[in-house]
C-alpha cells in the first residue's frame, strides 16, 4: 500500500519532493497503488520506488529517474517518459499502450509480457532488455537500440523496425505480419531465431555499424541517480 504521507509530500509538487528526496535517500519509497494519473513529474526523482499497480496513465514522466523502480502491473497507458532513465526496472506486465519512451534509457528492463500497442520508442536504449511475451503490435521502435535483447514470443504486429540495431538478439518465436516494417533494419548480426522471411527479402551486408546511426550508447555504469540526458537530440 502506499505511503499516504508520502503521497501528501508528492502533491506539493516536483521540486519539494526531489529536495527532501536529496536528503533522505535511504528512505523506502512505496506509492504501491496511488492514483497519479495526469499528474506533471517531469525530472523527478523516483530511484528505487516500490510502485507496483500504480496509477500513472497520461502523466509527464519526461526526464524522470525511475532507475530500479518496480513498476509491476503499473498502468502507465498514454504516459511521457521521453528520456527518461528506466536502467534495471521492472515493468512486468504493465499497461503501456500509446507510451511514449522516445531516447529512454531501458536497460536491462524487465518488459515481459508488458502491453507496449502503439508505444513510441523510437531511438530508446533497450540494451539486454526482456521483451519476451511482450505486446509490442504497432510500436515504432524505429533506430532503437536492442542488442541482446529477448523478445521471446514478443507480438510485432504492425511495428515500425526500421533501423532498428537487433544484434545479438533472441528472437525466436517473434510474431509479426505484413504490416511490419522490417526490410530497413538496422542489423541483426548474430541475432537468434531471424525469421526466414526477413533473410530472403534482406540486402543487408555483412558489415554492418554496431551501433544505431546518430544515437550514443549511454555509459551505463555512471551514477544511476542522475536525471542527465543519455541519448543525444
Amino acid at each position: 500500500m502506499a505511503n499516504q504521507e508520502q503521497i501528501a509530500l508528492l502533491s506539493q509538487g516536483v521540486e519539494v519532493w526531489n529536495e527532501w528526496r536529496t536528503d533522505n535517500l535511504k528512505v523506502p519509497i512505496n506509492l504501491s497503488g496511488a492514483n497519479l494519473a495526469g499528474l506533471d513529474l517531469c525530472t523527478i526523482n523516483l530511484h528505487k520506488a516500490i510502485l507496483n499497480g500504480i496509477n500513472l496513465s497520461s502523466a509527464n514522466l519526461s526526464q524522470a529517474n525511475l532507475c530500479e523502480v518496480s513498476l509491476w502491473k503499473a498502468n502507465l497507458r498514454g504516459a511521457i517518459l521521453d528520456k527518461a532513465n528506466l536502467k534495471d526496472a521492472n515493468l512486468i506486465e504493465a499497461d503501456l499502450c500509446t507510451a511514449s519512451f522516445r531516447k529512454a534509457n531501458l536497460y536491462n528492463v524487465n518488459l515481459y509480457k508488458a502491453d507496449l500497442s502503439q508505444a513510441n520508442l523510437c531511438r530508446a536504449y533497450l540494451y539486454r532488455a526482456d521483451l519476451s511475451e511482450a505486446s509490442l503490435s504497432q510500436v515504432n521502435l524505429s533506430e532503437a537500440y536492442l542488442c541482446e535483447a529477448n523478445l521471446n514470443k514478443a507480438d510485432l504486429s504492425g511495428a515500425d523496425l526500421e533501423g532498428a540495431n537487433f544484434e545479438g538478439a533472441d528472437l525466436l518465436n517473434i510474431r509479426f505480419d505484413s504490416d511490419t516494417k522490417w526490410s530497413s533494419i538496422g542489423s541483426w548480426n548474430n541475432a537468434r531465431g531471424i525469421p526466414q522471411e526477413w533473410m530472403d527479402g534482406s540486402s543487408q551486408e555483412d558489415e554492418v555499424p554496431q551501433r544505431v546511426d546518430g544515437a550514443i550508447v549511454p555509459d551505463v555504469s555512471s551514477d544511476v541517480a542522475s536525471n542527465s540526458v543519455l541519448l543525444a537530440d
